[in-house]
């Protein structure tokens, strides 16, 4: 980290605790936080913006799941929160205007953004940022949220927080981007940023404070502390209800599956468990989640599918798994779990499967439960490249895994 910080380590003095909570003071004039808004911004700017591919329904429309997962602790720790997907709102827009001239990719977010603010009245504003091609839009936003008119809020400037895997493997170029951001949390926040809420509610110490950057004219503190996320903290449902899951597919695409589902088809996605066993050279996911996997129970998965069935009408699940297929004996009672409870959905996993994981037993489970699609991320034909690599598989896995997969022909791969 190149930014010009003091890091807070567990042994912290006295001092920068109370320079944390002078800090506090200062943004937000002793307010308690109530109401929390979480913004979404567009995925890519205006300069990328395709209008007839977004007419004809083609551009991505991903639900915020981080977001749902934040705003579903949030919620069952007692607080308002309310989330603004702007990408969402540009497609619905786009998709409601009759030509290019009628509609405006900047007017849209922004209008939508401070009606928003406007109408909700936050406390705190999180803003949140997964891909590096939504870094333009995303600094953008932030900058009109603290530019916006707080009416309701003393001082008149809303604190902002940000967050995301982005923000976390980047975090230099964004305090040089956004040097209006209050706070930046890092890694997996949901328990980190409930802390941190308590701790400027007055409920909980400073010492709690952890994966959090005090960006403050007085001084940058990183208080390094990590809190990560177990399964017991993982197997909850997100706040799907905050999130729009059935105008999504409407709207804009989801996966690479949506043309081997009936038009209309809602689709959403969902998690099983964080992290990946392997540890390719190219891949960032051991640096925000670490190293191993965490899974949720399948009970709470399973109730996570039961609420996107039966409550916002889903038909079709994208998994989000890094390594779905992680513990086999877990994947196969998930899948069994997912006919015995007649939850009648289809699903696929685009994110990447372990091919070694492919075994008889284990597609044959997958399939039973409604998988469609499964993506194998090959990378090289030669092992060596594939040693260099660190990839999890060899080319005899991969072909292995091809023998099996080919005996479920409705399964593509």
């Amino acid at each position: 980290m190149d930014v010009e910080l003091q890091t807070i380590d567990a042994a912290a003095d006295e001092e920068n605790f109370l320079k944390a909570l002078d800090c506090f003071q200062d943004v937000f004039k002793g307010r308690i936080i109530k109401k929390v808004l979480l913004v979404n911004p567009p995925d890519i700017e205006v300069g990328l913006f395709d209008y007839d591919l977004t007419k004809r329904g083609r551009s991505n429309n991903y639900p915020p799941y981080g977001l749902g997962v934040l705003a579903g602790h949030l919620v069952n720790s007692g607080y308002e929160v309310c989330v603004c997907n702007l990408n969402h709102e540009i497609l619905i827009k786009c998709q409601q205007s009759k030509n290019a001239s009628q509609f405006s990719f900047e007017e849209t977010w922004r209008s939508r953004l401070a009606e928003e603010l406007d109408e909700f009245q936050p406390d705190l504003v999180g803003a949140t940022c997964l891909f590096t091609v939504t870094h333009p839009s995303f600094v953008q936003v932030c900058k009109v949220v603290k530019n916006h008119a707080a009416f309701w809020f003393e001082g008149g400037v809303v604190p902002l927080v940000l967050g995301g895997v982005h923000v976390t493997h980047d975090v230099d170029t964004i305090l040089s981007d956004i040097p209006e951001a209050d706070f930046v949390f890092l890694n997996e926040s949901e328990l980190s940023f409930l802390n941190f809420i308590g701790v400027v509610n007055g409920k909980k110490l400073p010492q709690e404070l952890g994966q959090l950057i005090i960006n403050h004219p007085s001084g940058k503190l990183h208080f390094a502390r990590e809190t990560v996320p177990e399964s017991k903290d993982l197997s909850m449902t997100p706040a799907f209800e905050l999130l729009d899951l059935p105008e999504l597919a409407q709207v804009g695409t989801l996966g690479s599956w949506y043309g081997f589902k009936d038009k209309g088809t809602k689709i959403a996605t969902a998690l099983s468990n964080r992290g990946c066993r392997a540890a390719c050279t190219f891949c960032n996911v051991r640096t925000f989640n670490g190293v191993g996997v965490r899974g949720k129970t399948v009970d709470s998965v399973l109730e996570e599918l039961r609420v996107l069935k039966y409550e916002h009408g889903i038909g079709h699940v994208i998994w989000l798994d890094d390594d779905l297929l992680y513990d086999e004996k877990r994947a196969i009672e998930l899948f069994n779990g997912m006919v015995q409870k007649n939850l009648g959905l289809t699903w696929d996993a685009t994110n990447g499967v372990i091919a070694s994981s492919c075994k008889y037993d284990v597609v044959a489970a997958a399939a039973d439960s409604g998988c469609i699609g499964m993506y194998f991320g090959i990378e090289s034909g030669n092992n060596d490249i594939l040693r260099s690599i660190k990839k999890p598989g060899t080319v005899e896995t991969f072909l292995k895994a091809a023998e099996v997969l080919q005996k479920f022909e409705h399964i593509n791969t």
